[in-house]
């Protein structure tokens, strides 16, 4: 769980930096199941920075699983309905991995389910040796597309070439980037839409 000293910490340094800590994490981790696991530990661990952020009381919900969490930042308006639903299969998908020794299928209609799914896909199938920069330009331009797009896009331009093993994990490497990258950016700056 984050500390209030690491919020301080980590808000203290520049963005860019830290983002980039975070993918080249996710990053290590080829196979799926290490990158379900790390996409996952870091978004609570954003949500929980959050939590810690907006909450006069927060221990109580901190003890809470993530789908609690999750669901609370929902109600307080702090995160979309689409962010939310996505939380939701990021959830399912790491539970799934979890407790299955072979969940592929299940896994691969969950991913369909991401909000961003068809415009990933059409991106990906559109890529001949991705990340290439032509691809890199074709992946940018379907993500305006992507429901939540408009509310990081003045906070992408720091990413210039986002790391490309993210993007190498297909359809869940390029949901799990811009869910990862949204947390992230509501962690700098928790506030309700109400």
């Amino acid at each position: 769980m984050i500390t209030e000293e690491e919020i301080k910490s980590l808000k203290s340094e520049e963005p860019k930096e830290v983002f980039l800590m975070v993918l080249n994490d996710v990053g290590q981790t080829y196979d799926i199941i290490g990158q379900i696991t790390r996409t996952r530990l870091w978004v609570e661990y954003f949500i929980d920075g959050i939590i810690l952020q907006v909450e006069k009381e927060p221990k109580e919900i901190l003890k809470k699983s993530f789908a609690t969490k999750q669901k609370h930042l929902f109600e307080l308006g702090i995160i979309s309905k689409n962010h939310n639903e996505d939380l939701k299969i990021l959830n399912k998908i790491r539970n799934l991995y979890a407790h299955n020794l072979n969940p592929h299928d299940e896994s691969i209609q969950l991913i369909e389910k991401f909000s961003s799914y068809n415009e990933i896909k059409k991106t990906l199938e559109n890529a001949k040796d991705f990340p290439s920069q032509d691809d890199l330009q074709k992946y940018r331009k379907a993500m305006e597309n992507i429901p939540y797009y408009n509310e990081i896009k003045n906070r992408i331009n720091f990413l210039d070439n986002p790391i490309p093993t993210m993007i190498a994990g297909g359809a869940f490497g390029l949901i799990s980037f811009y869910l990862t990258f949204y947390i992230f950016t509501v962690f700098l700056n928790p506030k309700t839409n109400s």
